[in-house]
Formats: C-alpha cells, structure tokens, sequence
C-alpha cells in the first residue's frame, strides 16, 4: 500500500514497525517469559507503520498544578518559518497534551489513518514512555498536517521523548465497515471444538520448542508459532489435516521450523545521540 507524505520540515518519516531485543520488547533470553516470545503480540507489534520522535533535543513532560507542561530547549531546531512562540506540544484539555509530528500522511481513498498507542508504552513500567490517545483520521480528504493527543503524565511521573524513539503506530483501514457477529453452525462448531480439544491435550505433539523456567514460571511451547508457519506456508487445509488425523504418541509429520521473530533479531537502541 502506497501513503503520500508531506513534510513541513526535516522530520524523521514513519517506519515499519518492529520489536527492539533487547529494548522495550524484553531480554535476549528464553530462560524467563519475554514480550517477544508470544507470537499474538510479536504480529501485532509489528504491523503497520511507527512514528519516531525527530527532535534531537529530549524533551520532557510534567504536571504542574495539574497541568501538563513540557521542557526542552527546541530553538535552534524550530522551523525557519514557525510562528513566534511556536512549539511543536501544546495544552488544550484537562489530563492531555498534543503534539504535532510536522507532516501529512494521505491515504487512499476509503481509507482512514489509525494511530494507536505505541506498543512500547504497554511494557513500560517506569511512566516514561508516551501514551498517545487512538485516533481515526480520514486523510484521504483531509488536508492539513495531523497531531497526536498523549494521555498526560500521572502526578511525579515524567514522560521522555527522545530522538528517534517511536510514540505511536500508524494503521491504514478502511472506513465505515460493518461487523456482523451470527452463531456458528453446529458441524463447524463441533469440528473447531474437537480441534480445541486435540490441541488442548495433546498441544506438545505439534510444538517444535518446550521451554521450562527454572524460576519458578509455567513451561510454554511454541504450537500456536508452530501451527503458524504451516499456515502461512502449506495453507489452512494442512493445519486442519494434522489436528485431524493426528496419533498420540506415534512420530507426527515434521513442522515447519517457524521463522526467526522480529524480536529475535536484535535491534540498536535509538538512545539520543551525543552532541559533538
């Protein structure tokens, strides 16, 4: 899918999304359970598009008397043409703050841009990383540069934004579409069962990788990633034949070996680069 970009000043432009290992998606270990290990998250962390922050000057923000404010010293990086005062955050609600990224993303027509938080807030645990609020844009038509909205920081707590850091993720769907949830037929519901249950007790039969924790955490395996592959490589059909026909305890046909993570390859940190 094509996007046209437009830039207002020297950003950075949005990028494939990926995991950082070791970074804010785990450790390079499977002693312990990582963020990376699952394979739900690892594809959903993964899609789409991530913008990065552009400014070379961290920046940080705060409360005061309850309302967010920013410091950062962006002078001698503001747009040559950027009206006096201006700054790229701004405080228009209670328990908000925006932020402009400079640039205008058009996407096809029937189409709407989808920016969701940045995977990497949900693994934080520090209060740092910022918590963009989801917004469905629909720059087909629209325009005008966008901004992002980011939940404000709780009381004590400071959010970071560093150069090259992605704040949120960027999704292209289509708009106006209808869901319709109906009950499943009895033959396919009872067939999805079964399979259920074949998976349920016999899951290692078809995992390719058991890892037990020596700290105390339940073992996994890797069945769902396993099952996956052969999905994406021998279709539906092959998955549904060996869940069917399967023989505890007899040599089950070889899987195919799931393909390297995003999150297993590592990734150098975006840490804010020295100024010489």
């Amino acid at each position: 899918m094509r996007l046209m970009m437009r830039k207002l000043h020297d950003v950075l432009e949005p990028r494939r999304a990926k995991l950082q290992v070791p970074g804010w998606s785990g450790e390079r270990t499977r002693d312990v359970p990582q963020p990376w290990h699952c394979k739900p998250f690892s594809d959903a962390a993964g899609y789409g598009l991530e913008l990065v922050f552009s400014w070379k000057t961290p920046c940080r923000v705060s409360l005061k008397r309850g309302r967010p404010v920013w410091s950062g010293d962006l002078e001698a990086e503001l747009p040559p043409d950027a009206p006096p005062g201006w700054r790229p955050f701004s405080v228009f609600s209670p328990g908000h703050f925006g932020f402009s990224p400079l640039m205008d993303l058009q996407v096809p027509d029937g189409m709407g841009l989808f920016v969701l938080p940045h995977p990497r807030c949900l693994m934080d645990t520090s209060g740092t990383a910022p918590v963009a609020i989801p917004g469905l844009l629909e720059t087909h038509w629209w325009p005008r540069p966008f901004f992002l909205v980011f939940k404000a920081p709780a009381a004590r707590k400071v959010i970071e934004f560093n150069y090259g850091d992605p704040i949120a993720q960027l999704l292209v769907v289509p708009l106006r579409e209808k869901y319709e949830v109906v009950q499943m037929d009895e033959k396919p519901a009872l067939l999805r069962n079964r399979r259920s249950v074949t998976l349920a007790k016999h899951g290692a039969e078809f995992s390719t990788r058991i890892t037990h924790s020596a700290d105390g955490y339940p073992s996994f395996d890797n069945k769902y990633k396993a099952l996956g592959e052969c999905a994406r490589t021998q279709g539906t059909e092959a998955v549904q034949a060996r869940l069917d026909n399967l023989k505890p305890g007899r040599r089950q046909p070889k899987a195919p070996e799931p393909k390297e993570s995003p999150g297993d390859r590592p990734r150098r940190s975006t840490a804010t680069p020295k100024r010489r």
